[in-house]
């Protein structure tokens, strides 16, 4: 917290201005000057001198001049940034005198002349500019960066490649395996040198926030390839952020580099993945859009198809199975949860589904098949042992036919009961202070349509709940909810301008208590233990 940092951080400057350090680092070689982290008696000071002379790791200095705390700007508090790293004094061009050489751990010293010595050899074999990319990208070396390449890769928005992070991790750890595979190591052999060699170029790069993350996923997920186990991409990185933490906690706030890193990672694992089945969900079902009314309809879609993928593929880390009954298990939830909404609109709000009903099936049968095919691949378990083990358990097929139809009849009285404190409590009374003419099917069509419909919901779960393998109180919450989720709250936010809220609220709460305690039902009348 910032209180815990401010207790750290000195209050007083020192009277006198000479002090004897030594260069813990390597020096931050920018265009106009260098920096220098240099540890003393006080502790360490941020030193900015000119680019001559030349000054290296390990130099033990003699500096003399003005010493200060760092600036605390409008937007960004320089003086905690620093100090989180216990740099608590800055120094602009001093004087210093050099007293003594190579005085720095004698590994990390090596480790910086390797990385000299292979920066001279690649800038002897590519010409500049390119030669500025491969360096930031394997190296992280920005020195030789010039401010038109800076500004390219910022409007192209592409200056992430330079920054060390898990693809620099991912290409060096490849490319260290085949060649140690390709000498004659077996991958279990080849695995302890990679992890050295990772540990030892994060070192070289100065180990930067995004490179000890991806550094430690790495490992990680290599270890994971070695014992024969699947990787989870959330834990790993809750992993490493807490193991990151426990050493220097105050980066959660105050490194901005930790925090993108981060960030990003979420974003690739995740809401890259949410996101393309929003868009791909939203252009099949709804053209380009053009106009207002149609950037509004494509957002909605854009939006349902989102909610769904990120929903579902969040559950389909729960289950064991091989990948077709994934498919399957995730086509049966969409298509027969959104065919039944689908059906619903037809009938009671004509207007608002002005399409035609085979082409809307369509429409949806190809969503379904896509955003289930996308679950399947960015979120489902790829383990084999668990596809030749784990089987689709539905029991005695008369016992649960049976079950089924109790279930279909559970839902009608369902939708009678809350469908009709619906009516009477808020939209009869809305449409009659309102002075609208209330559309109502006959009685012998919404029967038939009840009929049509509960088979359509219990058989989006069938699957689901009987090749999933958790406890039955947390499965009963889990299918409630997705049966809300899917065939209420989903279709519902698509009419959100269309309907007057108050009855968008109304049919939010009747569709929950339906969906969810059918889906309870079917829950207790279905699953089968495993």
């Amino acid at each position: 917290s910032p209180k815990m940092l401010e207790k750290n951080i000195p209050q007083s400057l020192p009277d006198r201005g000479v002090f004897i350090g030594e260069v813990i680092k390597e020096p931050n070689i920018k265009n106009n000057n260098v920096q220098l982290i240099a540890k003393t008696e006080l502790g360490k000071i941020l030193i900015t001198v000119a680019n001559y002379p030349e000054y290296f790791y390990g130099d033990v200095v003699k500096i003399t001049g003005k010493i200060q705390f760092p600036t605390i700007f409008d937007e960004f508090n320089y003086k905690n940034y620093l100090a989180k790293d216990k740099i608590y004094y800055v120094m602009y061009y001093p004087k210093i005198e050099i007293l003594d050489r190579n005085q720095g751990n004698k590994i990390f010293s090596a480790i910086l002349k390797f990385k000299n010595n292979l920066t001279q050899k690649v800038e002897t074999l590519m010409p500049f500019p390119e030669v500025s990319i491969l360096e930031g990208i394997i190296l992280g070396n920005k020195q030789i960066f010039s401010e038109e390449i800076k500004n390219n890769l910022s409007i192209t928005g592409t200056s992430h490649i330079t920054a060390i992070s898990g693809m620099n991790i991912v290409i060096i750890s490849e490319i260290l395996m085949i060649i140690l595979i390709g000498l004659g190591l077996w991958r279990k052999q080849a695995f302890y040198f990679v992890v050295v060699l990772i540990f030892l170029f994060i070192v070289m790069v100065g180990a930067p926030a995004s490179a000890v993350r991806a550094g430690i996923m790495g490992m990680i997920l290599l270890y994971a390839k070695k014992v024969g186990r699947l990787g989870s991409a959330t834990r790993i990185m809750v992993f490493a952020g807490a193991i990151m933490l426990l050493f220097n906690p105050f980066l959660l706030r105050y490194d901005v580099g930790f925090q993108l890193s981060f960030i990003a990672v979420i974003g690739l694992v995740y809401i890259i993945a949410i996101i393309f089945i929003g868009v791909i969900s939203a252009l099949i079902t709804n053209e380009i859009p053009e106009n207002n009314a149609s950037k509004y309809t494509f957002f909605t879609l854009f939006i349902s198809g989102s909610l769904i993928g990120f929903f579902l593929g969040q559950l389909a880390a729960l289950i064991d199975t091989s990948r077709v009954c994934h498919f399957f298990i995730w086509f049966s939830v969409i298509f027969f949860n959104m065919g039944s909404v689908i059906l619903e609109g037809k009938i009671f709000s004509p207007a608002l589904v002005p399409i035609s009903l085979a082409t809307l099936l369509i429409q949806q049968l190809f969503i379904s098949i896509i955003i289930s095919f996308m679950i399947l691949k960015l979120f489902a378990k790829n383990d084999k042992a668990a596809r030749m083990n784990k089987k689709i358990i539905f029991g005695d097929a008369k016992s649960y036919l049976i079950k089924f139809l109790f279930v279909c009849f559970g839902y009608i009285m369902f939708y009678y009961i809350f469908g009709y404190i619906n009516f009477q409590l808020v939209t009869k009374p809305y449409y009659q202070s309102h002075d609208f003419n209330l559309s109502i099917p006959s009685a012998s069509t919404v029967i038939v349509f009840q009929f049509l419909r509960a088979p359509l919901i219990v058989l989006s779960v069938i699957l689901f709940i009987s090749s999933i393998n958790i406890e039955k109180r947390k499965l009963i919450v889990v299918t409630g909810l997705m049966l809300f989720w899917i065939g209420g709250f989903v279709p519902l936010l698509m009419q959100i301008l269309s309907l007057p809220l108050i009855l968008v609220v109304a049919s939010e709460v009747e569709i929950f208590f339906q969906n969810f305690l059918t889906g309870a039902l079917a829950v207790i009348l279905l699953h089968k233990n495993h």
